[in-house]
């Protein structure tokens, strides 16, 4: 009886501490608890043969937006569902609101684990049951693969996490596997970023204003104010080159204000 209930009272602990490690929503693995099993696949500092992808469901804010928060946290199970069944021997964590990791030990192919997250694409767009309606879901998936891609756990979950980002810079619903220039990429935006930034603070940048007439009368009725930066190095500095990267961090904000005092201060 004392032996019975010993093994009882250790299940109930072995069964505490697993939901202590598990994202009440969804099940999955807290982010910590998922990023220490990533860890502890690296053997003398270094990952071996390790498959991982970087998952963020997309317009999840509009869907809470329309149908309310329900149908977003049915939508995120609605995708778990799909990953456990496509993926079962995956260990797989909520690393964000709508952002998950997958970890799949010994996968040592690139083209075959960007297939099994087009699979997971095509079934998340197969209508599901959410909020009482059918909808198609969504998602964008960066891959990235060890030792192949990096050996280090952190560097891998970054790699994979740009890939994503490209992703979603491509318009959203697509697997995007890690590509070392994507490295080269990522280091141009953020000199851009940093010089802008500079710039803002320096007062650097100019507004040109552009007449918007009236088809009719061919009278001036407004003007349209845009932002040109004529860098101290570089010279100009083509719009398409700088507003992309402002509207991918907090910039964009302090560009609309700069350009609205400029333009105020104008008139």
């Amino acid at each position: 009886l004392m032996r019975r209930r010993i093994s009882e009272a250790q299940a109930a602990m072995t069964e505490a501490l697993a939901s202590a490690h598990r994202d009440a929503l969804t099940g999955t693995f807290t982010r910590s608890y998922f990023l220490d099993e990533l860890n502890r696949f690296a053997r003398r500092g270094s990952l071996a043969a390790l498959g991982y992808l970087q998952i963020d469901m997309d317009n999840l804010k509009v869907l809470n937006d329309s149908a309310g928060h329900g149908a977003g946290d049915a939508a995120l199970m609605a995708l778990v569902r799909e990953m456990r069944a496509l993926m079962p021997g995956a260990i797989i964590g909520r690393l964000g609101g709508d952002e998950f990791g997958v970890l799949i030990p010994g996968h040592d192919n690139k083209p075959a684990l960007c297939r099994l997250g087009e699979q997971l694409l095509r079934q998340l767009n197969e209508p599901h049951s959410i909020a009482g309606r059918m909808t198609r879901l969504s998602a964008t998936i960066g891959v990235a693969l060890a030792p192949l891609d990096s050996d280090d756990p952190n560097e891998l979950i970054a790699i994979a996490d740009l890939a994503l980002y490209k992703g979603k810079q491509g318009g959203r619903g697509c697997v995007v596997p890690f590509d070392p220039d994507m490295l080269g990429d990522e280091r141009h935006r953020r000199f851009v970023e940093r010089e802008l930034r500079a710039a803002i603070l320096m007062d650097e940048l100019e507004l040109h204003y552009q007449p918007v007439v009236d088809s009719g009368t061919r009278t001036v009725r407004s003007h349209e104010a845009l932002v040109r930066w004529r860098h101290r190095v570089r010279g100009t500095i083509a719009p398409a080159q700088f507003i992309g990267v402002a509207e991918q961090s907090n910039l964009i904000d302090r560009l609309g204000e700069e350009g609205l005092r400029r333009a105020c201060a104008d008139l």
